[in-house]
């Protein structure tokens, strides 16, 4: 469930993204049916016309305004972006099923833990494709600004689709049709696309890797020493930000570190480690270099090393193993 809590926690980063663009197209309504759990309700809609898209997550399609800009994307995650709005469309492979109750509450409790205040409104269950769903109504604040959204999660494929449109209370926009557009243009694929990364998830120093909207190029691990004289592990990074948004390195990418199968503490007290680099803010299309992140060591037996993003919608992991009997 590790990721599916940071694929809940990455709403936090695609909200401070809200596009101010003008929307460009004024809607046409029609009619459709999305089955709710004891009713049916009708929806009026946005009809089809050549003012669409079709993006593809794994193999599901969907449908989207062509004013809507699109950015920040990757083969497992769509981020699309309405006026004072956001639209993320994402697939995350998990064991969980929303479909089971305390698996998909963990999933809104994560959720709700990310902003500074959460109100849940409603849960409804739908139907999208012949699947069950499950759609909830939001309302939250984070950084002073208060939104209105949708959240909508089903499974798919040994998976979760989650869609989410979130909207600035403030604005006098209403995305409400389109998002209902949406859902209802969703279309299954039995060609699920598999992405194997497993021959380009090994950290190698000096190489540069990207992952997500950053590059991290790790330059070094070495061993320093805590104020107590316990041995730590330092691993020095360069980091570049890609994104739309100034961002800090210590906040954009993670490193976490198993000996003997046991997660390691961090090192956050000592002079051989310098996290005020990681926490300087880095404007979009910026490099900064000599990043540190530092771990304790409990014996020198092998160390695994992992890096991902912090909020992030996929699996992917970088690993790397140290032996600190080798390392200076």
């Amino acid at each position: 469930m590790k990721k599916i809590y940071w694929l809940i926690l990455s709403v936090v980063w695609i909200l401070g993204a809200c596009s101010t663009n003008e929307d460009e197209g004024e809607a046409q309504n029609s009619s459709t049916k999305v089955k709710a759990t004891e009713e049916t309700s009708t929806l009026e809609t946005i009809e089809e016309d050549e003012n669409y898209l079709v993006y593809s997550v794994n193999g599901l399609e969907y449908s989207v305004p062509k004013s809507w800009e699109e950015r920040g994307s990757n083969e497992t995650t769509k981020y699309h972006y309405p006026e004072d709005g956001t639209l993320m469309v994402s697939y995350s492979e998990a064991s969980a099923s929303m479909t089971d109750d305390a698996q998909r509450q963990g999933f809104i409790d994560g959720f709700s833990g990310s902003f500074d205040n959460f109100e849940l409104k409603s849960e409804t269950e739908i139907i999208i494709e012949n699947t069950g769903a499950y759609r909830h109504e939001i309302n939250m604040d984070l950084n002073g600004d208060n939104y209105n959204g949708s959240i909508v999660l089903f499974d798919y494929h040994n998976g979760i689709i989650a869609l989410m449109i979130a909207t600035l209370a403030e604005s006098d926009k209403n995305h409400d049709n389109e998002f209902e557009y949406i859902l209802n243009s969703i279309q299954f694929s039995d060609e699920v696309e598999v992405v194997d990364n497993a021959s380009e998830t090994e950290i190698k120093l000096g190489k540069l890797i990207t992952i997500g909207d950053y590059e991290v190029t790790v330059q070094s691990i070495e061993k320093g020493i805590d104020y107590k004289g316990n041995d730590n592990l330092v691993i020095t990074y360069d980091f570049t930000n890609n994104s739309d948004d100034e961002q800090m390195a210590s906040f954009a990418v993670n490193f976490t570190a198993y000996q003997n199968g046991i997660e390691l503490d961090r090192s956050i007290m000592s002079d051989d480690v310098d996290l005020g680099i990681g926490q300087k803010k880095i404007k979009p299309g910026a490099t900064i270099s000599g990043v540190q992140a530092g771990v304790m060591l409990d014996d020198d037996s092998l160390v695994t090393i992992e890096m991902d993003e912090l909020i992030s919608f996929d699996d992917l992991i970088f690993t790397i193993e140290v032996d600190p009997a080798n390392v200076k």
